[in-house]
């Protein structure tokens, strides 16, 4: 077992480096914007939420400190929110939101100048308070970096477009995954933008737990005829990349088709990533009638990918394809996934963004477990389907002998 799962398998984390990143969140948290909308907008939805309440007859409060962890009473004997407790205010204030909403659309016509004037008064307001300190604080590396290693110190947020391991390295990371068969292909210069970024000892070979995920979007942005902006996306979405703890001696690709309406009305498979253009190369026939139906398994060598599409795998692919598109390419000692859209679970394309608040938060404390407990969901479910896709990894039958 790796450390890494040591960890959170028994929710250890390193105390004294999570001190220290509590300490950098406080003075963030001095220099920040302070919320003054939001204060005024919790105050009508606690005045709203305590009314329900008061209608249920405490009903909701019960249900509310029901789900209160005793792990999460500090030392000053302070209860903090749990997960569930979080998940329940946020449902509650919802349900007061759409309750004041016809007192809102009522109003608002009445105080439709005084609303305007207040919200160009917030933002000028919000700019200047914005001082030089918060404007040139490192937020990625003070806070974000740091609260990520106090999972695990071999936890990165960097991404590094080098280590790709599937075509040469001179090849742009785009291009690359474009080769791969990894995404639907582009012939124009794209743009990209990456939502956020995680490595966990990636360059350590015999660690059979290092991994890589990246959320990323790929897309070109062009002009029509009419002169309207027009935006066209070949990938959005999470890209994982695990090391299998086995070599193969050429490239696999397991691709996710879609179904289309023909000409005529017919149905045909179409393959939701690259066209394979090559007529030399074979889609792989698993004999089964279903798996066909939704994937195009291409090879350098046939008897690699029979060998890693085993009954048991086969039905685990089917199962993943219910919920979403889904890419994988093998290549040497690497496995990389792309997941469109969404991602695996709680590892969503942005759950290890490093933007800088836009406000302070209430709590630092309680920001901080957030981000932790964000980061350890993520990071669970990225292991889970790194052990959905290579199971029993080390005595694999692709193991070399």
């Amino acid at each position: 077992m790796g450390n890494l799962r040591y960890n959170l398998q028994n929710g250890f984390v390193d105390m004294a480096q999570k001190g220290r990143v509590l300490q950098e969140f406080e003075h963030f948290k001095a220099i920040a914007p302070k919320r003054f909308l939001g204060k005024l907008f919790r105050k009508g939805i606690v005045g709203a939420s305590n009314k329900i309440n008061d209608l249920s007859g405490g009903a909701i409060q019960r249900a509310y400190e029901a789900d209160a962890d005793p792990n999460l009473i500090d030392e000053n004997g302070v209860q903090h929110m749990s997960q569930k407790q979080i998940s329940k205010a946020k449902t509650i204030a919802l349900v007061c939101v759409i309750v004041l909403m016809p007192v809102i659309l009522l109003l608002a016509p009445l105080f439709m100048p005084l609303i305007m004037f207040g919200i160009l008064a917030m933002v000028a307001f919000y700019f200047l308070s914005r001082s030089p300190e918060y404007k040139n604080y490192n937020y990625q590396q003070m806070i974000a970096q740091p609260a990520l290693q106090i999972l695990d110190n071999q936890l990165f947020m960097t991404f590094q477009p080098s280590s790709l391991d599937l075509t040469d390295e001179q090849v742009s990371y785009d291009q690359a995954l474009v080769e791969a068969h990894l995404v639907r292909p582009f012939g124009k210069r794209c743009e990209t933008y990456i939502h956020s970024s995680c490595t966990y000892d990636w360059m350590n070979h015999a660690n059979p737990d290092a991994f890589e995920f990246m959320g990323y979007h790929m897309y070109y942005t062009y002009t029509d005829s009419d002169g309207n902006s027009r935006t066209e996306t070949y990938f959005d979405g999470t890209i994982y990349k695990f090391r299998m703890g086995y070599s193969i001696g050429g490239e696999i690709n397991i691709m996710s088709t879609e179904t289309k309406k023909g000409i005529l009305g017919g149905e045909h498979e179409k393959n939701k990533f690259k066209k394979i253009k090559n007529k030399e190369v074979a889609v792989i026939d698993t004999e089964n009638h279903e798996f066909a139906e939704n994937f195009d398994t291409i090879a350098t060598y046939d008897q690699e990918a029979y060998m890693f599409l085993t009954p048991v795998m086969i039905e685990t692919l089917l199962e993943l394809r219910k919920r979403f598109f889904f890419c994988i390419c093998m290549k040497g000692d690497v496995m990389t996934v792309t997941i469109e859209r969404i991602g695996y679970g709680s590892s969503q394309k942005d759950v290890f963004s490093s933007r800088k608040p836009t406000f302070a938060p209430d709590s630092a404390e309680d920001e901080l477990n957030s981000m932790l407990s964000g980061y350890s969901n993520a990071i669970r479910s990225i292991l889970e389907i790194h052990d959905k896709l290579l199971p029993g990894r080390v005595s694999s039958p692709l193991s070399p002998s």
